[in-house]
């Protein structure tokens, strides 16, 4: 790929991060997690530069500890269908984002928990976007079930098979290379930021007392133990932030 064409396509990330990633941008820095996990919420501009290929499925994903299945209301069907279209056009910018798709129901977090686990690996946004809508509203500590399975989730290895790793890459290649490392851990990112986001807001209105709280903070210690790297790292810097361990 020509070097001009990388610089695009590293300015086009860059613009789309500053544009999207206000709505869960915590009130208090976290070390380590503020720098790892500033990406863009809304990066299928990105993502697009690498077709995923066909997978064997979500085998072996920890994400099983689903809330119940519920039946869906005629409100919580809209907003599921809604999601699946923005699933199918991979357009995460749509409006509908912040306008239709908040104030979800148990029942519709249940069913947006099923199809998170029924999506291929190698759809890292898709995927993304999923943890951030049940991310931004989390207010029972048994949705953390779900975001446990997300941060114990093994590395994907490639944008192309997450089983495989990427063939060996040099020159213009690496600086793709890099922005593909990230999109690989995607959707722990996403949920490790909305955790810590939601900490957050608990210590501020003085209820760290509180089992949502004791939950949250459980996960993260939980996450130390993740079979990916970069997201054990952050969850130790967040535990650290949050708890003084």
């Amino acid at each position: 790929m020509g070097s001009k064409k990388i610089v695009w396509v590293m300015l086009l990330v860059l613009a789309v991060g500053i544009a999207g990633w206000g709505v869960l941008k915590p009130r208090d820095s976290v070390p380590g997690v503020e720098e790892t996990v500033n990406i863009a919420p809304r990066a299928s501009e990105a993502l697009a530069l690498a077709e995923s290929s066909p997978s064997a499925g979500p085998t072996g994903d920890p994400v099983k500890a689903l809330l119940p299945a519920q039946k869906l209301n005629a409100a919580d069907s809209r907003k599921i269908s809604i999601l699946r279209e923005l699933i199918q056009t991979r357009n995460d910018n749509d409006p509908r984002m912040d306008t239709e798709l908040r104030n979800l129901s148990a029942a519709a977090k249940a069913e947006i928990q099923s199809i998170y686990r029924d999506t291929k690996p190698e759809s890292r946004n898709e995927r993304g976007t999923m943890v951030f809508l049940l991310g931004r509203e989390i207010r029972d500590p048994a949705e953390l079930s779900f975001f446990r399975g997300v941060l114990q989730e093994k590395p994907c290895l490639s944008l192309e098979n997450c089983e495989r790793p990427a063939g060996a890459v040099s020159g213009d290649e690496e600086h793709l290379e890099t922005i593909n490392d990230t999109t690989a851990s995607y959707p722990q990112l996403i949920a490790l930021r909305a955790l810590v986001h939601r900490a957050n807001e608990l210590k501020e209105a003085s209820q760290e007392g509180s089992a949502l709280f004791s939950g949250i903070l459980d996960t993260l210690r939980e996450a130390r133990n993740s079979p990916n790297p970069k997201i054990a790292d952050a969850a130790q810097s967040a535990v650290k932030e949050l708890s003084n361990e």
